[in-house]
């Protein structure tokens, strides 16, 4: 048995053989008088090899492990990027001063916006079986999980936003608004992207690629709710931080400038 790890046999093996995220490499000569297992990874039988007992390979990718596994996922990490940089592009064109007020609300008010970004998540469910039961509402039942999906993506690419901005050193209010979303967005597609690397690498590197793998995920899930929190305590952006409780400055390029001489 191997674990994070890989099986070659040449010989006969009196029992069965395991891999766990690895495969089983059976040479022409080799005899298993057991099972022969791969479990996360392929099982490659030579020709002339016997497995006396069962052969089950049960892999976690639609390809095997090797290299054509790599350019596979690593495009499918780029292409990921590539449409969060296009979204948050066309975010910065047609809606900048909605993805400052947004980012200010991500900012400065991150554990209030986590929390109801995953409060928002059983309240779309509510609201769904709410619209259906009213029979005219329908319509907007069907509409609503493409908005409400619209809405954590948007949330997603303002967290990232704010991020790209602390990674970066800008004011959320600053030019440039389009750097800090390269920023972020390219740090997360990173923890994806090595995680893709280690993971055809066999021995202890499998488990330190699951971990990349899954900061990966958690750091998307947590800018999503984040994003999606600030959006609703922003009034979709149409209100700077603050405004629901009381009065609050709004963002520096929000603000005219006072006038000449005065």
């Amino acid at each position: 048995m191997a674990v994070f790890g890989s099986v070659r046999v040449a010989g006969r093996v009196d029992g069965t053989v395991v891999a766990v995220l690895g495969s089983v490499h059976l040479d022409e000569n080799a005899v298993v008088d057991g099972d022969a297992v791969a479990v996360g990874g392929r099982l490659d039988q030579a020709e002339g090899a016997t497995v006396n007992g069962q052969s089950v390979s049960l892999s976690f990718f639609p390809v095997p492990w090797g290299v054509p596994a790599v350019p596979v996922l690593l495009g499918a990490v780029f292409m990921g990027w590539l449409v969060t940089l296009f979204a948050g592009w066309v975010f910065v064109g047609l809606f900048p001063q909605r993805l400052v007020r947004v980012a200010t609300t991500a900012s400065q008010r991150t554990v209030a916006s986590f929390f109801v970004g995953l409060a928002s998540i059983p309240g779309f469910f509510l609201l769904l079986v709410l619209l259906f039961v009213t029979v005219i509402g329908i319509p907007l039942a069907c509409l609503l999980p493409i908005a409400y999906t619209v809405l954590q993506y948007a949330g997603q690419i303002a967290a990232t936003y704010v991020l790209g901005c602390r990674l970066t050193n800008r004011p959320v209010s600053g030019p440039r608004r389009f750097v800090p979303i390269v920023a972020g967005s390219l740090l997360v597609a990173a923890f994806f992207a090595v995680g893709v690397v280690l993971l055809v690498v066999p021995g202890m590197a499998r488990p330190a690629a699951l971990f990349f793998g899954l900061l990966g995920v958690l750091l998307v899930l947590g800018l999503t709710q984040i994003g999606t929190g600030a959006f609703l305590l922003s009034r979709f952006g149409g209100a700077p931080k603050g405004a629901l409780g009381g009065a609050a400055p709004m963002a520096p390029d929000l603000v005219a400038p006072p006038a000449s001489g005065a």
